[in-house]
Parts: structure tokens; C-alpha cells; sequence
């Protein structure tokens, strides 16, 4: 087998299994993805088992890797409405500001501040994927 069809076939692997650890796919919704690429049924069945298997382990390592990047150390929030803007239709939007104080993990003295705005809709969706990695980490550390 060329090396390079090889290297192609296990990234394009890792980046379909990285996106179920991302979205949280339940064993249906994996099954689809994988007939609608074109794989057997017996090459379905050996994947949902060992996704079984080995799903913890793979959510367990890439909450490790998120996690020793950078520590939250404080975080400060306001929330806002927009009283003049260029566009008219931001004007009266709401919107919140967020100040995150990180501190390097291999640094323990230097502290990163990085300021975020986000609009309402935003926030709702930073929300929802704030609840599912609380839900990740209540399925990995019960």
C-alpha cells in the first residue's frame, strides 16, 4: 500500500472521529454517517463497537490536551447595548464583553488577558458548548 493513500485514509479517520468526540454523536447518528460514506454493514458494526470501547479514552485525551494549554484564572463579564454604530441595524443590540485571565501552564508567573465580545446569539452558542463539555466531563469523571 503507497504510504501517502495511507497517511490520507488515517487523518481523514481521525478528522471523522474527532468530530463525533466534537458534536457528541450517540451510535445512531455515527451508523448514518458512516453508511452515507458507503461502508458495509459488518465494517459499521466492528466501528460502533469500538467506538464503545474506545470513546472514553479519546474524550478523556482531547480534554487533556484542551485543558494543559492555558488555565482560566479569573474571567470578568458585562453586558451592553449598542448606542450608536456605522450600521443601523446594530444600534439597541445587545451584546457582552468578556475580560479571561489565562495563565500559561508551562509558565506559571505570566498571565495572558484576552478580551471577548460576543453578540447575544454568540453567547447562546459559546453557552450550549460550555454545557456539552460539562456534560463530556460528567460522563469522563463521574
Amino acid at each position: 500500500m503507497d504510504t501517502s493513500l495511507f497517511k490520507n485514509l488515517v487523518q481523514a479517520l481521525l478528522l471523522f472521529f474527532q468530530e463525533a468526540v466534537q458534536e457528541f454523536y450517540p451510535n445512531n447518528i455515527l451508523e448514518t454517517k458512516c453508511q452515507e460514506v458507503g461502508l458495509g454493514i459488518n465494517t459499521i458494526s466492528l466501528i460502533l463497537q469500538t467506538w464503545e470501547q474506545i470513546k472514553p479514552n479519546i474524550v478523556t485525551m482531547l480534554l487533556s490536551k484542551t485543558t494543559s494549554s492555558c488555565k482560566l484564572v479569573d474571567m470578568d463579564w458585562s453586558f451592553g447595548v449598542t448606542a450608536a454604530s456605522d450600521d443601523c441595524n446594530n444600534v439597541g443590540k445587545t451584546y457582552l464583553q468578556l475580560k479571561l485571565v489565562l495563565q500559561d501552564s508551562n509558565n506559571s508567573v505570566e498571565r495572558k488577558h484576552v478580551f471577548v465580545e460576543l453578540t447575544l446569539d454568540q453567547f447562546y452558542q459559546f453557552l450550549a458548548s460550555m454545557e456539552k463539555c460539562k456534560t463530556l466531563l460528567d460522563l469522563v469523571y463521574p
